[in-house]
């Protein structure tokens, strides 16, 4: 679950990846087709991430300035 959320945290945070680098593979449904997470900042600086096929969806606060926070990579 860790590895799962900073991986969240990496790909919203990262303004500079290319626009077509899938978003983090679902933790809960692996074994199928299809499974990128849809993430995305909400304007109150919450990440949102959402998974219709399973069900699986949630939020981060608090990730920014974190070890995985890319916004101000160099």
């Amino acid at each position: 679950m860790a590895s799962f959320l900073t991986a969240v945290v990496v790909h919203a945070s990262d303004f500079d990846r290319p626009a077509d680098v899938p978003g983090p593979i679902c933790f809960k449904c692996r074994k199928r087709d299809q499974r990128v997470v849809d993430i995305a900042t909400a304007e109150s600086g919450l990440i949102v991430s959402r998974r219709l096929t399973c069900g699986t969806e949630g939020q981060i606060s608090k990730w920014r300035g974190t070890f995985w926070d890319l916004s101000h990579k160099p």
